[in-house]
Order: C-alpha cells, then sequence, then structure tokens
C-alpha cells in the first residue's frame, strides 16, 4: 500500500495539517471508545488469571465463550442498523430511527431470552458436550455473564447511535468509566466471591454502561431505544393470517 501511494503519489490529493488535524479529533474518540471496549470486555478474564487458580480460569473461559453466542444475533443486527442511523439522523427522521431501533432490539432480546431459557435447561448438559464433564462448574457463572449481556441487548444498539450522531466523546467517557468500574468491582469481589466475584463486577459495569447510554440517547434524541413487544403481537397476527391463507 505504501509503494502504491508513493507510486502513484500525482494522482493522490495529501491532506493539509488543518484537514489532518480536523480528522484526528473526529477519530481519536472512536479509537479509545473501541480500545476501552475491548478493555472492559476482557479486563475481568485478566484479574481472575492473575488472581487465581487456571483451573477457576478455565471454567470462567467457559463460561465467557458460550456468553458470547446470545450476542451474536446482536451483533449482526448492529452491522444492519449502523448506516441506518447515521442516515435517518442526517435526514431527521427521529421517529423512523426509534422504530429501526425498537424493532432491532425486539429481535436481538428475543433470540438472546430463548438462548438464555435453553442454556438454563440444559446449559449443564451443553457444557458437558461441547467440552468436558469437568467444566460443568462453570454453568453457574454462565447465567451469571448472560445477565449483563442481556441488560446490554435490552437497550439496544445506543451505543452505536452515540457515535453515529456526533455524540461519541460522551460514548468514550461512559466505556472509560465501565471498564475502570470492571477492574476495580472484579478485583475486589474476586477476594470475597472467587471466579462469581469476577462474574458479578462485569455485569454490574455492563448494566451501569448500557443504563448511560440509554440515558443519553433518551436525554439528547428524545428516542426510546427498547424493545418494542408489540411486534410479537404482530407477529401472532401475521402467522395466524397465513395458516388461514393456507
Amino acid at each position: 500500500n505504501i509503494y502504491y501511494i508513493f507510486s502513484h503519489s500525482k494522482y493522490v490529493k495529501f491532506l493539509s495539517s488543518k484537514e489532518l488535524v480536523s480528522l484526528i479529533s473526529v477519530s481519536a474518540p472512536f479509537l479509545i471508545t473501541n480500545l476501552s471496549l475491548y478493555l472492559m470486555l476482557q479486563v475481568d478474564l485478566w484479574v481472575l488469571n492473575f488472581r487465581m487458580s487456571e483451573e477457576v480460569v478455565a471454567l470462567y473461559g467457559v463460561a465467557y465463550r458460550l456468553m458470547l453466542l446470545i450476542s451474536i444475533p446482536m451483533m449482526i443486527l448492529n452491522f444492519v442498523v449502523q448506516p441506518l442511523i447515521s442516515d435517518l439522523y442526517v435526514k431527521n427522521e427521529l421517529s423512523r430511527l426509534e422504530k429501526v431501533l425498537r424493532a432491532s432490539a425486539f429481535v436481538g432480546f428475543s433470540v438472546a431470552g430463548i438462548c438464555i431459557f435453553f442454556y438454563l435447561i440444559i446449559g449443564k448438559l451443553l457444557i458437558g458436550f461441547i467440552f468436558k464433564p469437568d467444566y460443568v462448574g462453570a454453568w453457574g457463572l454462565l447465567l451469571v455473564l448472560c445477565l449483563g449481556q442481556l441488560a446490554n441487548i435490552f437497550v439496544g444498539s445506543v451505543g452505536y447511535v452515540l457515535m453515529m450522531t456526533g455524540k461519541e466523546i460522551t460514548m468514550m467517557y461512559i466505556t472509560i468509566f465501565s471498564g475502570l468500574l470492571n477492574l476495580t468491582t472484579s478485583w475486589f469481589l474476586i477476594d470475597f466471591y472467587g471466579a462469581y466475584g469476577a462474574a458479578f463486577g462485569s455485569v454490574l459495569a455492563l448494566v451501569v454502561q448500557s443504563v448511560l447510554m440509554w440515558k443519553s440517547v433518551s436525554k439528547s434524541l428524545e428516542i426510546k431505544s427498547t424493545p418494542d413487544f408489540s411486534y410479537f403481537f404482530k407477529i401472532k397476527s401475521i402467522s395466524k393470517e397465513l395458516l388461514v391463507k393456507k
């Protein structure tokens, strides 16, 4: 890439110092936010690895991996919703933006709820089948971690809303605060509850982050992002109509 740029330098328009400063001022909060999010999602595991035995860390790692599965549908929805957020915001179509956010939150929350239900019923069998029976002890940790992820999914794509509507600095501060909260609570709670202390600290930080993001979006844009459960009845009525037609 570097060779291509310099070999075609006469066709490339380089940024002026003023444009470069403007670009960095806009992109820096995104960089810091993404780094903070990564650290926030990993810090409990790192603290646990530093202070507990390998067996405990292995159980926590199993629970953490299975917990991530329930967030996959919402991650996919976020990729779809992300360009719509900026487009509808620029067009000032906030009512449509609210509908999009609430519909995606409904789908993500519903799928996550179903996954957690299966974890609750057959979670131990699933862990024993995928990993080993020795890791069945991760089941309780899995349920605790899922609570935090469920709260995060419930508020919808508010993080992307903040970053795509000029509130990236607010998102940065919220993420940094939540990451520090995760670090401190996990560190102190491990002394009393072991691996569950790290899980409680992670859940607390994720819930606080979700609430702060949700409040910020509600205050700045005056829209809702939580699931619209009326879609459940709409889906039910549509399915009935299709069955009648058949």
